[in-house]
């Protein structure tokens, strides 16, 4: 975790916002949302039998089943989730889970300041009476039926000082164009609570003229225009709250397309009162009829929009057009479907001591209740509900929509082990393929990165101001937004088409309702034995610039993919080289343009695209001209292969352990998973082997483990990171096995949340006695011949350690040794877990560990009341020793993650409570250890 520059090394062949807006010309309320067509997942029958991970909770998924027969209880009321952050000045409240046609109310301190009947559970924003007050405390009930809800957790309003210490952010327009004769947008990056102004002028030396205004926004917020834009003027957005203002970049409007698409809609079924339109153009005046009848008419202001009209009955019609400056479009035809066609929402993974519940398959506008047997435990709207009671393990549960009278069947699951497996296809089940940029594509594009790296292979004939922008594509049906992941190769021979090796991959994430993108760069490759080195920014630039042109196909409409990307949810994932070139994308994304580059054109730097997750196949580190890259913007995954004979240093755990230092606060998740038998090449099906005949005695795994595991991991690291599916962290960690996963193949994983507090990390200085929370003291009792804090930057003897961090060496050869950390607190913040990296470390000669023979301690916590259940290591997670290769040794560590309530001494403690942390080796006379990071954490 240290922060510091890793060693170049040059090898021959490294290789959802909620929004609500109401104008004069709307005559129904609109919301903009980033819907995702999620097809229901049904699970098997009867539950796998296949554990691949003793230490793992196997996922069986879940199943339609008929509705539950049981009475509505007005008492499971959801309570409702204001959405953060509340600030000082702000004259707005955004809430979410409730049930649609609920009365809201919000209060501060107790004092009511709004109440309003709402409508979208997605996420609805409410006027509040006065402007909220920093220090005040902000809640929120639902009256539904006569009964009111608990009030909300509280959230807590913030100095906007605190929260924006740079200033407030600048509006933007996001991925939109702004077009002739339009009457709404939207605009996002705003303070939540304050005002919203757009304006519009001739020229630069006019004067502004205001256009449409909104006080009291959400972080993303619609709006009407009036007049509407005209082609050529310039458009600018203006926030402000308390007395800070920020003003967008200016956006020329364009003239209005010559075409538009027809819109879409999602399915929509009897009594529902929403209709989710889609491919809508932005400002585009909308008509819904029904029977010849006007039932909503607005602005669109984006592409996806939902809209709360009339209630409908099955086999209505509806009939949707956009028109814009008197282009209109053809007319789509939307049969209302019967109650008995309404599927059941699908609840993601639930798992004991749940609170909140996460769900897909939502039907805009849906009443969601969710029951254990006959106990009503949830009710409300929405992706996102509370429950009325923490989850039970084991427990089962049933959770259905509705409408009126109309109610769906049954998604039942097992908490706890109710996953869908990400290994295998998902719900968007029908794949299509596409190619651009190939020699015969008409639109070929390519770009200059000659200002970056100009000296490539002998065997490479295409010159580095016009290399290609060429991927392979496979992509879901549907109207989207889809999250769109963009996968690069590392260092192989230039004519050897390795984009081609990661089809594979491409068709699982498309089955999972992503766009997988495969782009070539084998014009930044080597010929022959003749490496290219330097070349490691081209590779990051190269995919911006592919991003760029997703971003304008997206917002173009006739393009086939018009509004179905999520620019807002953009992942990338590369392997060997292209591992550390997604890092570098990151990087540049954001900052270290070249000053001489053009602010337009081709070679443009309007990057800022919303990168959200990183997942490194084996890659290489320190290979960035710029020096060691520590990421601060994203999630971050690596997977690595214990036989990889090319990238044989783990440099992915470098950059693993450089990510969010320890001092830094982040909201990303990082981890790795270190597969035993994998080598470099086979996570590319073009690859296969290349240097593996050194790295016995172990034998490789075959091609198609390999790739199944590489599936599954990555599949489900975008669900967690692009859909925000946390559940799936726990396959990530370690916790929960697949049956896709093959069986027999030791994986090792290391996980971190972004909710933590550290015990010791030990990144402060070399004295094992120091703590890393304030007030933690650290002793040892018993015979320690090895004790010192380390450098796990060791790659030989004696330790074989490859990171780029600090740890605790912990060696012992007697049974009473123990570890103690005395606590003064335990953070001030309930945390459900205790959690530590630790493994066994390789030998050479062997001393206190014995090859092929697996480490155990006890752990056990201190409170006041007296000490908590002694557990066992071994509990939770295997701590092998190490693979033993002809090639290198590696010692890499595993996280432990200990669940509080087996540790704690009675329900009503907390982490807060603990006042020691006792690392008892008891188990076994003598190991030799390597301990790093222990924390609290969720």
């Amino acid at each position: 975790m240290l922060n510091q520059k890793s060693v170049m090394k040059k090898r021959k062949s490294s290789t959802a916002t909620f929004v609500s807006g109401v104008w004069p010309l709307v005559q129904c309320v609109v919301v903009v949302g980033l819907l995702s067509a999620i097809a229901l997942m049904s699970g098997c029958d009867d539950p796998h039998d296949h554990q691949d991970n003793p230490h793992a909770r196997p996922q069986e998924g879940g199943r339609i089943v008929p509705r539950p027969d049981v009475p509505q209880d007005p008492k499971a009321l959801s309570t409702i989730i204001i959405v953060p952050p509340l600030l000082n000045c702000a004259n707005s409240v955004t809430v979410k889970g409730f049930v649609p046609g609920a009365l809201v109310r919000i209060y501060s301190d107790g004092t009511k300041i709004a109440e309003k009947v709402g409508n979208d559970p997605e996420g609805e924003t409410f006027q509040v009476s006065s402007p909220l007050a920093t220090g005040k405390n902000i809640t929120a009930t639902q009256e539904f039926d006569g009964v009111e809800s608990l009030p909300s957790v509280q959230e807590p309003v913030q100095d906007v000082n605190e929260v924006y210490p740079a200033g407030i952010p600048k509006p933007n327009f996001p991925f939109l164009y702004l077009y002739n004769c339009g009457i709404a947008t939207y605009v996002n990056n705003l303070p939540p609570g304050g005002d919203l102004r757009v304006f519009e002028q001739a020229s630069i030396t006019d004067p502004k003229n205001l256009v449409g205004s909104v006080n009291g926004v959400a972080e993303g917020q619609s709006i009407g225009i009036h007049p509407s834009f005209k082609t050529d003027h310039l458009v600018s957005a203006e926030s402000q709250i308390c007395t800070d203002v920020a003003t967008s970049d200016i956006q020329k409007v364009m003239p209005e397309p010559a075409s538009l698409p027809d819109p879409t809609a999602d399915p929509i079924y009897e009594a529902a009162t929403f209709v989710a339109c889609h491919s809508l153009v932005n400002g585009a005046k909308v008509t819904i009829e029904r029977s010849g009848t006007t039932i909503a008419v607005f602005g669109a202001p984006a592409s996806h929009v939902r809209v709360l009209g009339v209630t409908v009955s099955a086999g209505d019609v509806l009939d949707i057009t956009q028109e814009l400056c008197g282009v209109k479009s053809n007319t789509t035809h939307v049969t209302v479907q019967p109650c008995s066609a309404l599927p059941p929402p699908v609840l993601i993974g639930p798992r004991a001591g749940d609170v909140v519940a996460q769900l897909s398959n939502v039907v805009a506008g849906s009443r969601v209740r969710i029951y254990s047997g006959t106990e009503e435990i949830a009710d409300g709207g929405g992706s996102t509900i509370m429950y009325t009671r923490p989850l039970i393990d084991h427990e089962t549960l049933i959770v259905i929509q509705s409408f009126g009278a109309c109610i769906s069947s049954g998604y039942q699951v097992v908490v706890g082990s109710g996953l869908q497996d990400p290994g295998v296809a998902g719900p968007c089940g029908r794949v299509k393929s596409w190619e651009y940029g190939h020699g015969g594509d008409p639109d070929r594009r390519t770009t200059d990165v000659s200002s970056y790296f100009s000296s490539p292979g002998f065997c490479v004939n295409v010159p580095m101001n016009a290399v290609p922008l060429h991927a392979v594509v496979r992509y879901p049906e549907g109207p989207g937004p889809f999250p769109l992941v963009i996968i690069v190769h590392g260092n192989h021979h230039a004519n050897d088409p390795s984009y081609r090796g990661y089809d594979y991959l491409l068709e699982q994430l498309a089955s999972q309702c992503m766009i997988g993108v495969s782009v070539e760069e084998d014009f930044l490759n080597l010929c022959d034995q003749n490496n290219v080195a330097g070349e490691m920014d081209a590779r990051g630039i190269v995919l911006l610039r592919h991003l760029q042109l997703w971003r304008e196909w997206n917002r173009t409409p006739g393009h086939p993919f018009y509004s179905k990307v999520d620019m807002n949810s953009v992942g990338l994932s590369g392997h060997s080289r292209g591992g550390e070139a997604i890092v570098v994308a990151a990087l540049l994304n954001k900052t270290l343009h070249i000053n001489t580059d053009p602010p337009v054109g081709p070679t443009s730097h309007n990057f800022d695209f919303g990168i959200k997750s990183l997942y490194a196949i084996a890659p290489v580190d320190g290979q960035f001209d710029h020096g060691a890259i520590t990421l601060t913007n994203a999630d971050y995954y690596v997977m690595h292969g214990s036989h990889d004979g090319d990238v044989y240093d783990f440099g992915g755990q470098r950059l693993y352990n450089r990510a969010y230092p320890v001092t830094n606060t982040t909201n990303h998740f990082k981890g790795f998973v270190f597969v035993h038998g994998a080598n470099h090449g086979q996570w590319n099906t073009g690859w296969g082997t290349c240097c593996e005949n050194t790295v016995g005695p172990s034998p490789l795994i075959s091609a198609a483990d390999q790739q199944q595991i590489g599936k599954t991991y990555m599949s489900a690291f975008f669900l967690a990171g692009l859909k925000g599916w946390k559940p799936y962290r726990h396959f990530l960690s370690g916790e929960a096995s697949f049956a896709s996963v093959p069986p027999g193949v030791t994986r090792i994983t290391q996980y971190q949340d972004p909710e933590k507090i550290f015990v010791n990390h030990y990144q402060e200085d070399y004295d094992p006695t120091t703590g890393s929370l304030m007030g933690v003291e650290n002793w040892r009792t018993g015979s320690f011949p090895n004790y010192l804090v380390y450098s796990f930057s060791d790659d030989d003897r004696p330790h074989f350690l490859w990171g780029e961090t600090r740890g605790l060496i912990a060696g012992w050869n007697e049974e009473r040794s123990m570890i103690t950390m005395a606590l003064k607190n335990g953070g001030g913040v309930d945390f459900k877990y205790l959690a530590m990296h630790v493994g066994q470390t390789h030998e050479d000669p062997t001393d206190l560990n014995t090859p092929g023979v697996d480490k155990d301690f006890s752990v056990q916590l201190e409170f006041e009341e007296g000490a908590g259940p002694e557990v066992a290591v071994s509990s939770y997670g295997t701590l092998s020793y190490p693979l033993i290769t002809y090639y290198k040794m590696k010692s890499v560590q595993q996280t432990i993650r200990i669940p509080f309530e087996d540790l704690r001494i009675s329900p009503q403690v907390k982490t807060a409570d603990v006042r020691a942390i006792k690392i008892k080796f008891n188990r076994q006379s003598r190991g030799n250890i390597a301990l790093d990071e222990v924390q609290f954490s969720n």
